[in-house]
């Protein structure tokens, strides 16, 4: 299988059938053995009942439909391993963006080399100013975490090579950050400037995350990637054993010095906060010190019990 449309659902009866049907004009016109992957996610609307038609009347399409509500990230997730295509091509079925851009984005990406394409709204139709600044300023900031120019990282329009997908793992809200995450991983990577418009229907299937919520998701990310990618730069015993060590050494040092004043030189140290802080510190080294150790152990057996790699080829 050539290509894998990814259509994540959640209450778009209204616009799911226009989605199908512009694809598969597109589609037509493309020399590529295809699949369309809906996924479900507990709509309450006519969404399954519509699907379900498209599904019968043409073989291309398949359906995942989940028993409830699990959110974007899940809904995702299950159509990327549903999904069979060599590329993945994943859109908002709300078509604020144009299904007719997936040609510029295939000839793109086989003249380029690239493994991921992000559709960048250039011309994006924002809301309230404060959102697009915390936006801008999220883009930014996650830029400067992975290294790689990111301009509109929650653009729901992307293409991808299935190999690299077979890397992530989504969960929470770290399908906002699959451009991230896939940069993290080696991926060679691409924006390119697509037409975006006002959602169609009644109902808006991209979930929202506030400003700290994607400070720490970013964070994190960029610490489990380092953590578990080579060169390792950032591996528990590293930062916490580091941490520990100063910790640890401050408080030694802080401790003789105290020891040496209470009995060479007779004073009283009974009544010093900084006897305190030094026990303090002791304590907080060798506990950060424990953390780093038992932090490498949960990596070894993330790995070695799934039988992971420590690299990414490229195929």
């Amino acid at each position: 299988m050539d290509l894998s449309i990814v259509s994540y659902l959640h209450n778009n009866s209204d616009t799911v059938t226009e989605l199908y049907n512009r694809l598969e004009k597109t589609l037509a016109e493309l020399s590529v053995s295809y699949e369309i992957v809906l996924v479900n996610d507990g709509s309450s609307d006519e969404t399954l009942i519509t699907v379900n038609s498209l599904a019968k009347k043409d073989p291309h399409v398949k359906i995942v439909n989940f028993t409830r509500h699990y959110g974007m990230a899940a809904g995702l997730q299950a159509g990327f391993d549903r999904a069979t295509g060599d590329l993945i091509f994943t859109l908002s079925p709300t078509l604020e963006n144009h299904p007719e851009e997936l040609p510029r984005f295939l000839t793109t990406m086989r003249e380029g080399g690239y493994d991921f394409i992000v559709g960048c709204r250039g011309k994006r139709l924002h809301g309230r100013k404060i959102k697009h600044i915390l936006s801008s300023l999220g883009n930014k900031l996650t830029s400067i975490l992975v290294g790689q120019k990111l301009t509109d990282l929650t653009s729901p329009m992307r293409l991808t090579k299935s190999s690299v997908l077979k890397n992530l793992k989504i969960y929470g809200n770290h399908h906002l950050f699959l451009p991230a995450l896939a940069t993290l991983h080696g991926a060679k990577f691409k924006e390119l400037e697509i037409e975006h418009q006002k959602p169609k229907g009644r109902f808006s299937s991209r979930s929202t995350i506030t400003a700290p919520e994607a400070l720490l998701e970013i964070l994190f990310l960029k610490f489990l990637i380092s953590a578990t990618t080579p060169p390792f730069s950032t591996t528990p015993i590293k930062i916490f054993g580091g941490t520990g060590s100063v910790a640890l050494l401050i408080g030694l040092a802080l401790g003789i010095n105290l020891t040496v004043e209470r009995l060479i030189f007779q004073q009283s140290i009974a009544n010093r906060p900084a006897l305190l802080l030094a026990v303090l510190l002791v304590l907080i080294g060798a506990m950060f010190m424990v953390m780093g150790l038992l932090g490498e152990l949960l990596i070894r057996i993330y790995f070695e019990s799934q039988n992971k790699k420590t690299y990414t080829l490229d195929n």
